[in-house]
């Protein structure tokens, strides 16, 4: 039986939380926050990177989901950026070595699945907050994995937003602060700047 994946509130609006439903016999949803991806956002412009950061942030998405429900059988990923498949097949590839996630690329398909397919409406219903979602995606999860040092293999925790203060394993030998206190710290001055744009 084929899985369906699709998404509701495109990364790249991140005045929205981003929901990415798989339907089949098994359901899942994952969502992560509008405040998460801006915070990602930045950091792809702190490192220079911004154009990866909707194709990146995407893709790791997929794995995540898939991750959790691991499929046997064909998975069907509506075209959310056409053209840009196979730098997704990239980035997935990618992700699923660093997450230790064996995924069978024969068995990924990109193809336009329609408002009617069932994981349209799922991941609909869990945007509009008719039902919550399975998961919901942190920044100690996709920080690490986005921004990974590639020749060392371990986060780049010097550079950008996310620092060792951000590291989800635990403070530094030379005793640095929780991360969730820093990652507070960054939801209110990101917050702050978006109060301002709207006023």
């Amino acid at each position: 039986m084929k899985y369906l994946i699709d998404q509701s509130g495109k990364i790249e609006q991140t005045e929205k939380d981003t929901v990415l439903a798989l339907a089949n016999d098994i359901k899942f949803t994952v969502l992560i926050r509008a405040r998460d991806k801006r915070i990602i956002q930045q950091e792809f412009k702190l490192r220079g990177r911004p154009r990866n950061f909707v194709l990146f942030t995407f893709s790791l998405l997929i794995v995540l989901l898939l991750k959790k429900v691991k499929p046997k059988s064909t998975v069907f990923i509506d075209q959310e950026y056409k053209g840009n498949e196979n730098i997704v097949r990239d980035r997935m590839a990618n992700y699923s070595r660093r997450l230790s996630l064996r995924l069978d690329q024969s068995l990924i398909t990109f193809k336009s699945l329609g408002k009617t397919s069932p994981a349209h409406y799922l991941a609909g219903i869990v945007a509009d907050r008719k039902t919550k979602p399975n998961k919901v995606i942190s920044l100690e999860e996709v920080l690490p994995i986005l921004f990974q040092n590639k020749k060392t293999g371990h986060s780049e925790r010097n550079r950008g937003v996310f620092n060792a203060e951000l590291s989800p394993f635990g403070p530094t030998p030379s005793g640095g602060r929780h991360p969730s206190r820093s990652i507070s710290r960054i939801y209110h001055k990101i917050n702050n700047l978006s109060s301002r744009r709207k006023a």
